[in-house]
């Protein structure tokens, strides 16, 4: 079950993430939301498709890794694939809001959180350590990408160029 909650360096302190079983979190995925800065890794060994949400019905830039649900034909014990999407690899972290800011969250209860082993969010005086740095910068590029372009054709566009 799913325990998202805000980064904060009293709570979490002493968590640690574990990097080898990250990608394993999008082994059952067949679709992942990709954005246009990651369009030339990505198109080498993904198909990237565009599709429109259900709930929203607004068009959405995914790479497809299977057919089936919870097919993913990238993993295989571990991925598979020579890149793998920001979205899958920003796991456990998410960017939720709160007051009207953008705060770093975190799964809880991902299976890559540890507090025995892995990369430390925090040091022992609490500041982030650059692994922690690396994953906010992430979380910027993939935030600043859902910033939609005023229309789909827009987004052909900046996708070609």
């Amino acid at each position: 079950m799913t325990k998202l909650t805000a980064l904060s360096p009293e709570r979490h302190k002493h968590f640690k993430i574990d990097t080898n079983r990250i990608e394993a979190q999008g082994a059952h995925e067949r679709l992942v939301p990709v954005v246009i800065a990651e369009f030339s890794k990505l198109v080498v060994q993904y198909p990237v498709v565009f599709t429109k949400s259900e709930e929203t019905g607004e068009f959405l830039c995914v790479a497809v890794l299977g057919f089936e649900p919870k097919e993913n034909l990238f993993w295989q014990e571990s991925w598979q694939g020579i890149y793998t999407p920001l979205n899958v690899i920003r796991q456990p972290f998410f960017v939720g809001k709160e007051k009207d800011e953008n705060v770093v969250c975190i799964d809880e209860h991902a299976k890559s959180v540890s507090l025995e082993r892995g990369e430390a969010l925090f040091d022992e005086d609490g500041r982030e350590t650059a692994f922690l740095t690396d994953i906010k910068a992430m979380l910027a590029q993939l935030l600043n990408a859902e910033r939609k372009p005023k229309s789909l054709s827009a987004l052909f566009w900046i996708a070609i160029c």
